[in-house]
């Protein structure tokens, strides 16, 4: 191996193990509450549910916190970045689908569908990934649903106080003891034949209005259960600390 390629191979691994440990520490220190059980607790209560959660690209730093270790699958960009997510992804029970709208679209969206079919957790799209535009939901995760028979469930969230990075997804990142709390919107079926003007006139407007109306839900604190832990999903919020 070249010492160019080594020193990129150890580069690489000490940004995965710094990213790891920065994001443990801050979650051990939120203060996280939820407005509805996640599809994991209700199938530990017995019910028969899975669905695929849609969430924004800039929520993956609390997406990783919110749903670890519960045998989740998510597609991940096949760029840099995208190497780096999926190694922390993975430290946390992720399966990580390598793929984006330009390169292995179509074979990452085939294993995300065959995850569905053979994995029995539930499954995680950023719906405006792997490059924006920011809050623009993409057809994937249509796609994705009408292929593998699961409902599209939307995760809104909502943090406290925040740094935002300069990254095209604008992501947030909790500051430390901030509150979080997040809530689910209702489920949405989509048929396996649907007419082709319904995926931007119908499928894909739905999805967005839902995923707004559930980061509401989460931003509202009225009716939010008392109940906290260590797991959150975090979103906008009224104090915001830009990321230099």
């Amino acid at each position: 191996m070249a010492a160019g390629e080594r020193a990129s191979g150890f580069k690489l691994w000490a940004t995965v193990a710094l990213a790891a440990v920065v994001h443990r520490i801050a979650f051990w220190t939120y203060r996280c509450t939820y407005r509805d059980e996640l599809y994991t607790r209700r199938r530990d209560r017995g019910e028969d549910v899975r669905c695929i959660y849609a969430v924004w690209h800039g929520d993956l730093w609390f997406i990783m916190g919110a749903l670890k270790h519960q045998e989740l699958s998510v597609i991940v960009s096949s760029s840099r970045d995208g190497e780096i997510i999926t190694r922390v992804l993975e430290g946390y029970g992720f399966l990580a689908v390598r793929g984006s709208s330009t390169r292995g679209a179509a074979r990452a969206l085939l294993e995300f569908t065959r995850a569905a079919r053979e994995r029995d957790g539930d499954l995680v799209i950023t719906v405006d990934g792997p490059k924006g535009p920011v809050g623009s939901v993409k057809d994937g995760i249509v796609f994705a649903a009408s292929r593998s028979g699961l409902p599209i469930v939307p995760l809104g969230v909502h943090v406290d106080r925040f740094w935002r990075a300069g990254s095209w997804d604008r992501m947030l990142v909790g500051k430390p003891f901030t509150r979080v709390r997040y809530a689910l919107g209702p489920p949405i079926h989509v048929p396996t034949e649907f007419a082709k003007a319904d995926l931007a006139g119908v499928w894909i407007p739905r999805v967005a209005e839902a995923l707004s109306a559930a980061h509401d839900r989460a931003a509202d604190e009225r009716g939010v259960p008392p109940r906290t832990d260590n797991m959150a999903v975090g979103r906008a919020s009224p104090e915001e600390t830009p990321i230099p």
